[in-house]
């Protein structure tokens, strides 16, 4: 018993902060589980009932009523759930209106990369492109010529996509986005 209080005594810091550490990971697992039933359940729920008629023409009237900067990227999420549902008629009908609905010009480029990025997915290339022009913004044009590039290679126009993607490599900033810029040069053939 004596040497059993020597050894507490002896290693009393270390035991302490070896049960504070197992506390602490027994509480991380027990909330981080319950966080990922709770995100299973809101999602699964989000996909069963989805949003009624009615909910979205109010949504709709109080966007047009309150409009303001988070109800812009409240939409935005909006749109990334039509997408995913493979509408895309909807969300490029929704893009349109937060396009017009911004002033800023960062934001506005985003929607337009948005609206290209689904205007490609319905197939109306000449459309992206259109769109990909109105992006004038110093951060935005690395990735817009960058999705240029694509809608060229996607046209069958090599030659073009070649000259679009290193005028995307010589003003990306991104040392990632150059690494990718590299391979699809190199996988463009002749």
């Amino acid at each position: 018993m004596h040497n059993v209080i020597e050894l507490f005594k002896k290693h009393s810091r270390l035991l302490f902060i070896s049960l504070l550490i197992i506390i602490i990971i027994l509480f991380s697992w027990y909330y981080s589980k319950n966080y990922r039933k709770t995100q299973i359940y809101w999602d699964e729920q989000f996909n069963q009932h989805g949003l009624k008629e009615q909910e979205c023409l109010n949504s709709i009237q109080y966007l047009n009523k309150n409009y303001n900067c988070y109800i812009l990227l409240a939409l935005l999420k909006s749109i990334q759930h039509e997408i995913n549902q493979q509408n895309f008629y909807k969300a490029e009908q929704q893009l349109y209106w937060a396009k017009m609905h911004t002033k800023d010009k960062n934001l506005k480029s985003l929607i337009n990369l948005r609206l290209a990025r689904v205007q490609i997915q319905s197939n109306k290339l000449n459309n992206a492109l259109k769109t990909l022009d109105l992006i004038t913004s110093t951060g935005w044009v690395s990735i817009a010529e960058d999705l240029r590039g694509d809608i060229l290679v996607k046209q069958g126009d090599i030659k073009s996509a070649r000259k679009v993607y290193h005028k995307a490599l010589s003003s990306s900033v991104s040392k990632f986005s150059q690494y990718l810029l590299h391979i699809k040069i190199n996988n463009l053939s002749s």
